[in-house]
């Protein structure tokens, strides 16, 4: 990364400090910009991001805040800090940080928002849908720079009206190792397929349940099939989820892992990935596995649509409504060649489009024009 000044003042702000996409995506701006940048938190006190955060800029240059809710207290502390600082950009990542960043900024400090993920645009009730869509594009007009993870999530956000200031996509990426790991198969000769759920809309546990029954109704496919589903979330929809495996009669196909703290890890252990997510921005699980060498089976919505046109041969695409073809296309990666020769299209999709380096490169880029004299002739 070239420097064209003093290196930038940056507070990255997050509502979330727990698993999940969005803080492991603040991570690993973290790392990779530090030496570059003078690097704040504000996020929740809570495991394991912000044990990780401090790991990385030091404990001094932490500042506590509610998780996923607006506060006056937060908005009134963010800002001093900010101020006491000298912070020159203040960039907010997610729905909450948003808001809050973008209404106690104090003047003079430069605002970058990163999305990750528009669902209120599309997925909310009307009312919610109508508040939440102005409320953007009030919140728009005091942004210097937004940032979109997707060309997905840009035209979702062109579509709703937004996107009409500054702009810029700069695709989510994960570090691609030298050499994929190998793969050792399963001592029973099953297909391990991976996939990530926190039993919510937006990971349609339906639409796994669906899937799996999908599988079981194939003629000798569910004994040679072993599904983990990796993630946590409300007790009570997990305790359903499960509920309805046994009542179907999944449970010899089917394990719940939970939460894992290296998800990379886990990963490694597995042939296929697959996603049934009725939306996203652009998923790090998924760029993670793919970077690994596994393919991917994934839903046609928002999110995954750029990694499907990306990916090759190496990504399978099956609409929501017919589980009965990601069941097909997961059955076809059961032939090891064909798996093999898949995971290696999906690793050089990630390595050619989704690579770390690339999406540190431009971060630090749309930093430095940030605080060059003329945000909208260089970016937008």
């Amino acid at each position: 990364m070239k420097h064209t000044g003093v290196a930038p003042r940056v507070l990255l702000v997050s509502s979330r400090a727990d698993l999940g996409g969005g803080p492991e995506h603040v991570l690993q701006l973290l790392r990779g910009l530090s030496p570059h940048c003078e690097l704040h938190v504000a996020c929740p006190r809570e495991a394991p991001y912000w044990q990780r955060f401090a790991a990385t800029v030091g404990e001094r240059n932490m500042l506590p805040i509610a998780s996923r809710k607006l506060s006056l207290q937060d908005a009134l502390v963010l800002r001093r800090f900010a101020r006491a600082r000298r912070i020159d950009i203040l960039h907010s990542h997610g729905h909450g940080a948003g808001v809050l960043v973008r209404l106690c900024a104090p003047a003079g400090i430069r605002l970058m928002h990163t999305h990750h993920g528009l669902h209120f645009a599309e997925h909310s009730s009307g009312a919610r849908r109508f508040v939440l869509t102005r409320l953007q594009r009030a919140l728009e007009r005091r942004t210097d720079l937004t940032v979109f993870v997707s060309e997905d999530e840009q035209r979702t956000a062109w579509a709703a009206g937004l996107a009409r200031s500054a702009w810029v996509v700069i695709p989510n990426g994960v570090e691609v190792l030298p050499e994929a790991p190998s793969v050792v198969p399963a001592a029973d000769g099953r297909l391990r397929v991976a996939t990530v759920s926190r039993f919510n809309a937006q990971k349609n546990p339906e639409g796994l349940l669906a899937v799996l029954g999908a599988l079981a109704r194939r003629q000798g496919v569910a004994e040679r099939v072993a599904v983990s589903v990796y993630g946590d979330g409300e007790v009570e929809a997990r305790a359903a989820f499960a509920a309805h495996v046994d009542a179907r009669g999944l449970r010899a196909m089917v394990s719940l892992r939970g939460a894992v703290p290296d998800l990379r890890a886990e990963l490694r252990r597995h042939d296929v990935f697959f996603s049934c997510s009725r939306w996203e921005g652009l998923p790090l699980s998924v760029l993670e596995a793919m970077a690994l060498g596994l393919p991917a089976v994934l839903s046609e919505v928002d999110g995954h649509r750029d990694i499907l046109a990306n990916g090759s041969h190496g990504v399978f695409g099956y609409p929501l409504s017919e589980p009965a073809r990601a069941a097909e296309a997961l059955e076809g990666l059961m032939d090891p060649e064909f798996r093999a020769r898949s995971g290696v299209s999906a690793r050089q999709c990630v390595a050619v489009r989704y690579s770390r380096e690339t999406m540190l490169q431009q971060t630090f880029a749309a930093y430095e024009n940030l605080l060059s004299t003329s945000v909208r002739e260089t970016i937008a």
